[in-house]
């Protein structure tokens, strides 16, 4: 078992005489490390996804390894072996996320919207940048705007007047009031609209369900009124709200196969994780 593990580590082959892990030489370390690493940010991946499976409109996030470039060994030449390519191990190249849509779930509130479709709903934060959700467990401020939980105001603005009896938003994003005033008739007060992006997954993860874009991976932001079965934003639901997309059972085998595979590296390199020659971080920073 030890010396197939050390074939895909690109640490050495099968032949007799390969080195015990004691004797494994210093420009290893950097690989097995890697190698560690890689593994214990996946499960602080799945622990995370598994945290917030009943978090609204959550999207499970997935890790992006990648392999290290090769490193040369030995020269070309008379009465020397061939150079070799020999690998050097795997990094942690970016986190995406799993951007299918969760069960949605009827609630009957005003002020619970979800969305059918790849749109977002805009978000703006304090210091004045768009971020987007899809999470839409919306509530009205003090000074009577359409606001997240948070306090973020819903772009673009709804302000709702003060008698308001009833609260109606359509498929195409409408927004229409019943006040006291004029109970037997609706006004429309606003429209919301929505972004998309050519690769959502590539949207980075803020915290409170918000995802902010990425100057070269999300793509460019297209924003409009929901509804048009043409611009791929979908429509909005009122008095629906999305769960999160978290597969429990998925994430849960995911880590079971993680957590053996970081066992492994633990029985094959002891003598050097308790020597102190490999000092793998405690997660991906």
């Amino acid at each position: 078992m030890r010396k197939v593990c050390l074939i895909l580590l690109g640490l050495g082959g099968c032949q007799a005489g390969a080195p015990s892990p004691a004797q494994l030489p210093e420009h290893s370390l950097p690989t097995i490390s890697g190698g560690i690493q890689a593994l214990e940010v996946q499960i602080q991946a799945c622990l995370h996804n598994i945290a917030n499976v009943n978090t609204l409109g959550y999207k499970a996030s997935r890790v992006v390894l990648t392999d290290v470039a090769p490193t040369r060994t030995g020269r070309d030449g008379p009465g020397v072996h061939a150079a070799l390519d020999v690998g050097s191990g795997v990094v942690v190249s970016r986190m995406v996320m799993d951007m299918a849509p969760g069960v949605l779930l009827v609630t009957g509130r005003n002020l619970d919207l979800a969305l059918a479709g790849r749109g977002f709903f805009q978000i703006q934060m304090p210091s004045g940048q768009t971020a987007y959700t899809r999470c839409g467990k919306f509530c009205v401020d003090g000074d009577g705007r359409l606001v997240t939980l948070q306090g973020y105001i819903v772009l673009p603005e709804t302000q709702f007047p003060e008698d308001v009896l009833h609260i109606v938003v359509q498929a195409n994003g409408a927004v229409g009031v019943v006040r006291a005033s004029a109970p037997k008739s609706m006004t429309w007060i606003n429209t919301i609209q929505l972004a998309r992006f050519m690769d959502p997954e590539s949207l980075r993860n803020v915290g409170n369900g918000l995802f902010e874009a990425t100057e070269t991976g999300s793509g460019r932001v297209i924003v409009g009124s929901p509804g048009d079965s043409n611009s791929g934003l979908g429509r909005v639901l009122h008095g629906y709200l999305e769960s999160s997309n978290v597969n429990v059972a998925e994430e849960s085998r995911r880590l079971t196969r993680l957590r053996r595979q970081l066992g492994l590296f633990d029985t094959l390199f002891a003598p050097e994780l308790t020597a102190g020659r490999i000092l793998p971080a405690a997660f991906y920073r």
